[in-house]
């Protein structure tokens, strides 16, 4: 496993752990977060839904976040077309 999808299982994890620990509902879960931890929201909450990890996003924000809008339009929209592909 590449460490940066390490990285990313061990903040997963973490958050599951929050959930079961204070005994929380796992379900209306937002990931955020402002300047270059937008970008970091953003990273982790596709990692989140394309590895189907358990976790039921709600949504992300960013705030301030020095992103390229338009080509994470056109990626999403790339990944929408790949999904609906393997449904066929």
């Amino acid at each position: 496993m590449v460490k940066k999808d390490q990285d990313k299982n061990d903040i997963i994890d973490l958050i599951k752990n929050i959930i079961n620990n204070h005994q929380l509902k796992n379900k209306n879960i937002y990931l955020g977060g402002f300047s270059s931890g937008g970008n970091v929201a953003l990273l982790l909450s596709n990692y989140i839904v394309f590895t189907n990890s358990k976790i039921d996003l709600k949504g992300v924000f960013v705030v301030d976040s020095p992103i390229d809008l338009e080509k994470l339009y056109e990626n999403a929209q790339k990944e929408i077309v790949k999904k609906v592909m393997k449904m066929h």
